[in-house]
């Protein structure tokens, strides 16, 4: 069988830190946002990110998982935003886990009336700077930056000439 062929380039690479975004739809824009690293030495790597778990009491649930980010056919838009400054994937990952979810950090209260993947996102993006793997003074730029990214592509994607998500660095987080 031959290997899926690639919908994002260039190809991420370990130990970066990759904030993706998958396209839901455009009226109105819609993306799950979630978080990946490549393994080491696969093709595949980790996501992490909160989905919809009807089975928890706030309707969320925290989730890391395999996949294979650069073969995904839903993926838009993804910026690398950091690297695993110490540890494993599978620390990052236990970091990640206690996060909570389906509750709007405090932080967030004033801007966000409900919990999504997006404001995870943020409160991760700010766990991932206090702890040293990133470089992201600015949640709310960085969101905007890849709000910028995806409705690029969602043109594209409207348009049918899209081809390929772009791995781009990111300009709001290091």
């Amino acid at each position: 069988m031959a290997p899926k062929k690639s919908t994002l380039d260039p190809m991420p690479v370990h130990p970066d830190i990759i904030l993706a975004l998958h396209y839901l739809g455009s009226d109105p824009l819609r993306f799950h946002w979630t978080l990946f690293v490549q393994s080491r030495n696969a093709s595949a790597g980790t996501k992490f990110h909160a989905v919809l778990d009807a089975s928890t009491e706030t309707g969320w649930a925290y989730d890391s998982t395999a996949f294979t980010l650069h073969t995904s056919q839903s993926v838009a838009a993804a910026a690398i935003v950091g690297k695993i400054a110490f540890g494993t994937v599978a620390d990052l990952g236990t970091l990640l886990s206690e996060i909570p979810v389906g509750v709007v950090p405090d932080t967030d209260k004033g801007r966000e009336k409900v919990f999504s993947c997006r404001v995870w996102i943020r409160e991760a993006l700010r766990v991932l700077n206090n702890k040293g793997h990133i470089d992201c003074p600015d949640v709310d730029a960085m969101e905007k930056e890849m709000w910028e990214y995806g409705a690029q592509a969602a043109a594209d994607i409207e348009a049918e000439t899209f081809k390929e998500a772009k791995l781009v660095k990111a300009k709001n987080s290091k």
